[in-house]
């Protein structure tokens, strides 16, 4: 099974079973649930198992593990594990009063694969997006589409003439285009230049940025993540030529992507034109 979401690799039966219409809706609602376990396990909960032990921490509930995380972990994380645990003990006793509803077991789909964006925002909420020239290189290896939502709540439209929050908006521009969504980005540009945001340089060098990147997409020479292999394939390839100051002052985010990544083999990129970039913008403005 191919796996095009962020989806660690001990989770992929669990996603298989999150996705599939062939089980039933008490089972996908129980494998999500199934699925926040193990992202706590593997992501939130290292200060939980250090402050009671792992043997206690094992034999914690869900909502024990959920609350023992709270302090170190984002509200919207928070309660986004409750409303899944939530759902998930509906599912998992019977009532003939409850209805299951197709559309609840996607939203909770989602929300559960989605909680690994949630901790690239927290992450950059708590550490700068800038800390090196480097960090966002190797955010780059994921995804696009998980990029570009996690640029989203990062940058200030207010005060995107600033430095920072340009750079941000830049970066996550090229993201919708490299998911696919060109038109949502021009959109955006649009918006903003009708409301001043950003001035007719900013719009005509972001237009450029989607012209050449689409171009590069129509000949197939963008090594832009596909399959989860391929996030594997670009990350190994950005750490190989990254120095060891780099690699510890980004030690954080590199071991969040290493956790979701290990295990998985690496694709082979082939001819694909690797850590290709398109106009850095403060270089221009």
């Amino acid at each position: 099974m191919e796996i095009k979401d962020p989806v660690p690799y001990v989770g992929k039966t669990m996603y298989s079973d999150m996705i599939s219409d062939n089980v039933s809706p008490e089972g996908r609602a129980t494998a999500s649930r199934r699925y926040t376990e193990m992202i706590i396990d593997l992501f939130l909960s290292k200060e939980l198992k250090e402050e009671v032990g792992e043997n206690k921490y094992y034999r914690m509930s869900l909502g024990e593990r959920i609350k023992g995380i709270a302090n170190t972990t984002s509200k919207e994380i928070i309660d986004t594990l409750y409303r899944i645990k939530d759902f998930g003990d509906k599912a998992a006793h019977f009532n003939p009063n409850v209805e299951l509803r197709e559309k609840d077991i996607e939203k909770i789909s989602k929300d559960a694969l989605g909680i690994f964006e949630l901790i690239l925002i927290d992450y950059f909420k708590k550490t700068d997006f800038h800390r090196t020239y480097n960090t966002a290189v190797i955010f780059s290896t994921l995804f696009p589409q998980i990029r570009a939502n996690v640029l989203s709540k990062l940058y200030n439209n207010v005060y995107i003439r600033k430095q920072k929050d340009r750079e941000i908006f830049h970066k996550y521009i090229i993201a919708l285009v490299k998911s696919n969504k060109a038109n949502k980005a021009k959109e955006i540009l649009r918006k903003y230049k009708k409301k001043g945001v950003i001035d007719y340089i900013v719009y005509d060098i972001e237009m450029q940025s989607i012209k050449n990147i689409s171009e590069g997409m129509r000949r197939d020479k963008l090594p832009i993540p596909q399959v989860i292999e391929d996030c594997k394939r670009n990350f190994e390839d950005v750490l190989k030529d990254i120095s060891d100051a780099e690699t510890h002052e980004n030690e954080g985010l590199i071991n969040i992507i290493n956790i979701l990544l290990e295990q998985y083999s690496e694709s082979d990129m082939g001819d694909l034109e690797a850590n290709k970039i398109y106009y850095n913008i403060l270089n221009i403005l």
